[in-house]
């Protein structure tokens, strides 16, 4: 049984068997000949080519393709509801309603709807990741902490994370948010702009 749409079943699962199946074979994937007579596979933004975690199911690929595919679709809900728990429990400061939250927005119609688009629902934990991250960031500037770096790392690992998973609409709405988000925090927290 795969998980999937119109887009997954045409698109997604057919891109991610062709990956696993040159590079279980030794080949770099550069030409897709299956369509329009042809184009660069490795140039394809949406086949996520460069994505690392897209390797952690290349062995069960071989012996079954539909397994491995639906793993990855639940891998990703699993890292979702683990920044979203972490974001919230920051926010609230509740674990109970941090768990709560992170389990219905993970199964939430927002999250499962676009199991379809699979680089679409693979961008979203690290799009959230990148604004938790420059979050804490802007609140330890506040607080007078000094341990920015980390914070600055992971943002930009997750934006990169993002940009190599190959959905460009994210990359565009991962950059705007996160500059709206920086704007409206600054903006809530008056004593940013008496030190400024």
């Amino acid at each position: 049984v795969l998980i999937y749409s119109v887009d997954g079943l045409n698109t997604y699962f057919p891109y991610r068997y062709f990956l696993y199946e040159t590079i279980g074979n030794g080949y770099l994937p550069l030409w897709w000949h299956y369509t329009h007579l042809g184009y660069p596979f490795i140039e394809v933004l949406q086949s996520s080519v460069f994505y690392p975690l897209n390797y952690i199911f290349l062995p069960l690929y071989k012996s079954n393709p539909f397994l491995a595919y639906n793993l990855g679709i639940l891998l990703h809900l699993y890292i979702l509801e683990i920044v979203i728990y972490y974001y919230i429990n920051f926010l609230l400061k509740n674990r109970v309603v941090s768990f709560i939250v992170s389990i219905l927005y993970a199964l939430s119609g927002s999250s499962t709807g676009y199991v379809d688009f699979l680089t679409f629902d693979n961008s979203i934990p690290y799009f959230f990741l990148c604004l938790y991250n420059l979050h804490l960031l802007i609140y330890k500037d506040i607080i007078n902490q000094k341990d920015y770096l980390k914070n600055i790392i992971i943002a930009g690992a997750s934006f990169g994370i993002i940009v190599l998973i190959g959905h460009p609409n994210i990359v565009v709405y991962t950059l705007i948010y996160s500059f709206i988000y920086i704007l409206i925090l600054l903006f809530l927290n008056k004593s940013c702009f008496i030190r400024i």
